[in-house]
């Protein structure tokens, strides 16, 4: 198989990171964090302390959610290398908004970390009903 690189492209370092992840119904499942790092792997995505208390270490492929969508940050932060100056980032939130210590804590983090000038906060959000939930 032929990978075609656009000239001028930047190639985009990632790594997926198994991270412990409480639903808001109240189940409990791995979520697969996307992780990009700069050319020097430095880790570009804006990761905090309470995410990293969350990660799963092991061998093995992270499964990628099917029934929905995790809650997360949207991290806008400064980046020289892009046009723009900006970069717009996914950042899991793992903690059920019930645990609000914890939850409210990374929310803070993340608005707090270097670089960072604003952050969008996201919800979970199900492709199907969530009547199973309550049987």
């Amino acid at each position: 198989m032929r990978t075609m690189v656009k000239v001028g492209a930047k190639v985009r370092r990632y790594q997926d990171i198994g991270i412990s992840y409480d639903s808001d119904f109240g189940f409990r499942t791995v979520a697969r964090q996307r992780v990009y790092k700069n050319a020097d792997g430095s880790i570009q995505t804006p990761l905090t302390s309470l995410f990293f208390a969350r990660q799963i270490t092991g061998e093995g492929k992270i499964p990628k959610a099917k029934d929905f969508e995790h809650r997360y940050i949207n991290a806008c932060f400064e980046n020289s290398s892009n046009e723009t100056g900006e970069s717009n980032l996914k950042v899991i939130v793992p903690y059920s908004p019930t645990d609000t210590t914890n939850h409210n804590a990374q929310v803070r983090e993340i608005a707090a970390y270097v670089g960072v000038l604003s952050v969008a906060y996201f919800g979970e959000t199900h492709l199907d009903s969530v009547e199973k939930y309550f049987e």
